[in-house]
């Protein structure tokens, strides 16, 4: 009786060590720039979280001129200054986007600074975790807008065509923030970011036919600053503003599928020849998937100048 009262009595102060144990640091912006202080906690401005293991915050500036602040993880303060001294300030260019690493922890000498042109600018700050150790600022002249929708032409895709993607946005662009379409083959574990092409409350890019062979696309759009790394399609997350994922199912299509044509003469023959090929390929088309198996030697005459979806020789053809 007593060894059952000690377990139910020690119990939940388990189960309490281990909840926080889990807890992760949330990063955060400390400074008179783009807080309310210096005063750590009370002036932290918490980011939220934000794609993938991003964070985000959007603020404004509180004045006009050079405005201070530095990152938080928790409450640690992260400084530019490699040596953790003073008069090491950095400027950050309101002109480029890049990813800002931190010089040293625990640190609240020397600061990031903006040069602000307006008070009702937003600037957004996004870091790559929650350890705030790398992060990237960036300048929107206005109103943020999103992306309200997305559709593809054409619908129904064969091999070897264009596909051009249009987002219909919830409003036109201040100068600042652009769309981006990023698409993959295999599921994101390789992926390609194009810029997209504003015009007024919509913008569009083309997937191009040498992606659109047999199989499937997976795509989407997103927002973020002009003139972001677009080669390092790793990075999307970290420089997401919003985006249209299609409620995290991803927009895609499915490329060929088409109608398949066995090669059914013992020997040569002609291409062109519809009975040649069963079933009797009498209309031709981009999707097509053509095989040869026979087994045998063979010589093809009349070869056109074709696009087709797939071609398979087997069995030692």
């Amino acid at each position: 009786m007593n060894r059952f009262l000690t377990f139910l009595k020690f119990t939940p102060i388990l189960l309490f060590v281990f909840h926080f144990g889990s807890l992760q640091a949330q990063p955060g912006i400390i400074g008179d720039g783009f807080s309310t202080g210096w005063n750590n906690p009370s002036n932290i401005t918490p980011l939220t979280a934000s794609f993938g293991r991003s964070y985000i915050a959007i603020r404004n500036p509180t004045a006009v001129g050079n405005q201070y602040f530095r990152m938080v993880s928790g409450v640690t303060e992260l400084s530019p200054s490699a040596t953790c001294t003073d008069n090491q300030d950095r400027e950050i260019n309101n002109t480029s986007v890049a990813i800002h690493t931190i010089g040293a922890s625990n640190c609240n000498k020397s600061k990031w600074f903006i040069s602000t042109i307006r008070t009702t600018d937003n600037y957004v700050f996004k870091t790559t975790s929650s350890a705030a150790d790398s992060f990237s600022v960036f300048r929107i002249a206005g109103n943020i807008q999103s992306v309200a929708a997305v559709n593809q032409s054409p619908v129904n895709v064969s091999v070897g065509q264009n596909v051009v993607v249009t987002a219909t946005l919830s409003g036109a662009f201040a100068p600042g923030q652009q769309a981006y379409l990023r698409y993959s083959r295999d599921n994101f574990a390789t992926s390609t970011i194009v810029a997209m092409t504003d015009a007024t409350t919509t913008a569009t890019a083309t997937i191009p036919a040498s992606v659109n062979t047999l199989g499937s696309v997976q795509y989407y759009v997103f927002t973020s600053g002009v003139g972001i790394a677009t080669s390092d399609a790793n990075k999307a997350d970290h420089y997401t503003i919003n985006r249209n994922t299609n409620d995290d199912n991803f927009y895609s299509y499915t490329i060929g599928g088409g109608t398949t044509y066995t090669w059914n003469v013992a020997g040569n023959g002609s291409w062109i020849t519809a009975t040649n090929w069963t079933p009797s390929r009498a209309t031709p088309s981009p999707s097509d998937i053509l095989v040869f198996n026979n087994g045998n030697s063979n010589t093809i005459s009349d070869v056109p100048s074709q696009t087709i979806g797939g071609l398979q020789v087997l069995n030692n053809t």
